[in-house]
């Protein structure tokens, strides 16, 4: 075995042993592993548990489901990763080592004897290949590359990209945490490190909030996840590992030379791969940084206090993308507001329940509108408008075994107007401009086709599954055809009171006279194969 000690800042122990994991920080990554995903399953039983308990669906959504078990997808790939790189590098760290270094570091070809054709690495880089091989062991790995790439006459595009932009981020770290810089360059990389992390982050933020649909809920549903992503800044400026002098990892013992064999603590083989290490644990950035971390853990749970802070259109738009807390809307005092302040939390009410919006998580925080209307604080326009934002339907073809019929999909939220929850009422439907089919003598209300009020409650008396859609059966040919629906939505006294209806020689409908009913005409164009 050749002896480069003299000529390496590091030992060949150092150099093999770069992926080894200490058993302390694998044992951690593994019970951290465990712990979260025990942790996710129990936060889909509790929340599970928590919505059935409120009476709403307790079915936990697929997106959600998949944002929080991210952690450990990320978690286990990057172990996987981890173990094929380790394996690659202990075969190859060996060879890297007699050959002084001299190794291509991209194509592998020993360059002692002839330069590398792919790259141009010759036997005179040899110093910028130590450095490079050993600067992990050193955190001075993004300096060492960007020397070695400006001086390799053909280095690979993507080590350019490394070396560049990526390498500049990485060296901006490396800078904040050597000890021999000075405070004004280290405060410039922090300045730097944070403003292009935060900026990075806030495009990210703002390509998934436009393309992708409802995509804050998924930001939201990162959690810890997404939290750590925000805090990412801080383990660069408070990074509680430095490097020190080499020392054997078993005890700490420090090496007095750079060729030791073996620990004069503790008598460890200080020739295995990673039986030394550089690394220190400076626990007193770990105490530094516990303020920026708590500041920052806090900053979701203040949310509601900072936005409410904020002129009403920009708090007004925050809420309408992400949804408001729990109870903003019950909490309103609207005595104390004035009609345009009222006017603007009732719009805010109806953009969130619309069918596309953020949507209203608790029954109480929909009574806004319903209390405003009966006090004479919004025009009685707000009717209707709560009325439609609740209630919707679409239309849709089914084929069974060559039978045809037009479905009417109803889709009926929890009402805005208190008991007095609106229903669908179906007339019949038109193909191609053709007569009226006949309309159904029952209307549909939010709590019949609510799971909870279904199968749990006494108060309404469940419709059979069959009058749950509206279907009229069709006898189409093929290509295009226009199909419409005659609908009404009827606000007609409270929800338990069934609504029967009856139809016209000419098939309107003939509602009480109580009633206050809302035309909702339905069209789609369906293909017939």
């Amino acid at each position: 075995m050749i002896d480069n000690s003299n000529t390496w800042p590091i030992n060949r122990s150092e150099l093999v042993g770069r992926y080894r994991m200490p058993d302390r920080n694998r044992n951690m990554l593994l019970i951290g592993g465990a712990v979260m995903f025990v942790g996710n399953i129990a936060l889909f039983l509790l929340i599970g548990g928590m919505l059935k308990t409120t009476g709403a669906d307790s079915t936990i959504p697929l997106w959600f489901l998949s944002v929080v078990s991210v952690p450990v997808v990320i978690l286990a790939i990057s172990l996987a990763i981890w173990w094929q790189i380790k394996s690659r590098w202990e075969a190859e760290a060996p060879r890297i080592w007699e050959a002084d270094g001299c190794i291509c570091p991209w194509c592998k070809v020993d360059v002692r004897s002839e330069p590398c054709e792919a790259h141009g690495v010759e036997f005179s880089h040899r110093d910028l290949l130590v450095a490079h091989y050993a600067s992990p062991m050193l955190d001075n790995q993004a300096a060492a590359l960007k020397r070695l790439a400006e001086a390799v006459p053909k280095p690979p595009p993507r080590t350019r990209l490394s070396a560049g932009f990526l390498g500049w981020f990485k060296r901006q770290a490396e800078t904040i945490r050597d000890h021999d810089a000075d405070p004004a360059t280290k405060k410039r990389a922090t300045i730097n490190v944070f403003l292009t992390w935060y900026a990075l982050l806030a495009s990210i933020v703002t390509i998934v909030i436009l393309v992708v649909p409802d995509g804050m809920q998924y930001i939201f549903a990162s959690g810890f996840s997404g939290w750590l992503l925000l805090v990412m800044p801080l383990f660069f400026i408070f990074n509680p590992i430095s490097i020190g002098p080499a020392k054997c990892k078993a005890c700490g013992q420090q090496c007095h030379e750079k060729g030791q064999e073996i620990c004069s603590e503790c008598g460890a083989d200080l020739r295995k791969p990673g039986a030394v290490t550089r690394k220190e644990w400076n626990t007193r950035k770990v105490v530094k940084a516990i303020p920026a971390l708590l500041v920052i853990y806090v900053l979701p749970f203040m949310m509601g206090f900072i936005v409410k802070q904020l002129p009403v259109p920009a708090r007004q738009a925050i809420w309408g993308t992400i949804g408001p807390p729990s109870g903003y809307f019950f909490n309103l005092d609207l005595n104390t507001m004035t009609p345009v302040q009222i006017e603007e939390e009732a719009n805010l009410l109806l953009h969130l329940a619309r069918p596309e919006g953020p949507g209203i998580a608790y029954g109480f925080d929909r009574g806004l509108i319903e209390q405003a209307l009966g006090l004479g604080l919004l025009p009685e326009s707000y009717r209707e408008d709560a009325a439609r934002a609740t209630v919707t339907a679409t239309i849709e073809l089914e084929e069974t075994g060559g039978d045809r019929q037009i479905v009417v999909v109803p889709r009926i939220d929890e009402s805005l107007l208190g008991n007095d929850g609106p229903r669908l009422a179906f007339g019949g439907v038109s193909i191609d401009g053709g007569p009226w089919s006949p309309g159904a003598s029952w209307a549909l209300v939010h709590q019949d086709l609510d799971e909870f009020w279904r199968t749990q409650s006494t108060v309404l008396a469940p419709l059979p599954e069959d009058q749950l859609e509206f279907r009229v059966p069709v006898d189409l040919d093929p290509g295009p055809h226009e199909i419409r629906a005659r609908c009404w939505i009827v606000v007609d006294g409270p929800f338990w009171n069934r609504l029967e209806l009856t139809f016209d020689a000419d098939g309107n409908p003939q509602f009480p006279a109580q009633a206050t009913d809302y035309d909702l005409p339905i069209s789609a164009t369906v293909e017939v194969p």
